[in-house]
């Protein structure tokens, strides 16, 4: 087996749950075994899920009740004992990969622990923006420096797969994140502080980054709606180089912006005769 996938999901997410788990079935790698991780889920996403587990064997549901947390602990569990990929990947409910999320991801992991794609987000208006990544290349030191300082990982979940191996080298793993921390930077910090550690960047957007809000957000029927929208989108065979054109119109056009602030920034700073009069 190639890749695991764990896909939290909690409540009422069910609407949801069914898209992103169609942009995993839609992969164009094929090996994979895909973790729905309940967390005290509603009676219409347990439907939901069971009717996906039904339609694909590739598919597993694992039914915890809600955590104290997150879901951490059962994450940890699930890796501990169940997962048979070479590399894991996560998913959240609300988010959904592009057709080619695993294919570079895996090769990429051939070489390396941990990675991340190309960080964009979609935001409400339709418009993509690249966000910055973190600077991968540091030296083992200096990056385990600026774990413990809570820099460079801050990394939505699915943009992220590592090495099973590498996950059971870790000291804890997935545990329960302190009050006012965010459960996956908490995560890739435990990471960032190995020497060992081999991390790299895929430079290629792979994911359809839906964060509205933090939790819980946009409501279950508005989730479900914008996820049926770019699914249909972005979720088929070429999305991907459709979801590349846009993110690198979008990267010219915040070029653009800044160019033109700079210039009038220059300008308005500029002696006033020579507002005036050209040198």
């Amino acid at each position: 087996m190639k890749a695991t996938i764990l896909l939290p999901t909690t409540a009422d997410r069910g609407p949801v749950l069914q898209h992103a788990v169609t942009s995993v079935r839609r992969q164009t790698m094929k090996e994979w075994e895909l973790f729905i991780v309940g967390d005290g889920v509603s009676e219409e996403t347990r439907a939901c899920a069971e009717a996906l587990v039904a339609s694909d064997s590739r598919v597993r549901f694992f039914d915890f009740p809600k955590d104290e947390s997150r879901g951490e602990l059962n994450r940890h569990a699930l890796l501990s004992n169940e997962a048979q990929g070479e590399v894991v990947g996560y998913l959240c409910d609300r988010d959904l990969y592009l057709e080619n999320h695993l294919e570079l991801m895996f090769r990429e992991l051939q070489s390396c622990d941990m990675a991340h794609s190309m960080l964009t987000v979609l935001r409400d208006d339709g418009e993509i923006r690249h966000l910055n990544s973190p600077d991968t290349s540091l030296a083992p030191a200096e990056r385990a420096r600026a774990a413990r300082q809570q820099e460079m990982i801050k990394i939505p979940l699915s943009f992220v797969m590592h090495r099973l191996d590498a996950y059971k080298k870790l000291p804890h793993g997935w545990r329960v994140t302190p009050t006012g921390l965010f459960t996956d930077s908490y995560m890739w910090q435990q990471f960032y502080a190995c020497d060992w550690l081999r991390t790299s960047t895929v430079w290629f957007p792979t994911v359809v980054y839906l964060k509205r809000g933090n939790f819980p957000g946009l409501s279950t029927p508005e989730r479900a709606a914008e996820s049926r929208k770019y699914i249909e989108l972005y979720g088929v065979p070429g999305g991907s180089a459709d979801y590349q054109a846009a993110v690198n119109k979008s990267i010219l056009d915040q070029r653009a912006r800044y160019d033109q602030r700079i210039l009038k920034y220059k300008r308005r700073s500029q002696p006033i005769w020579k507002r005036f009069f050209k040198s």
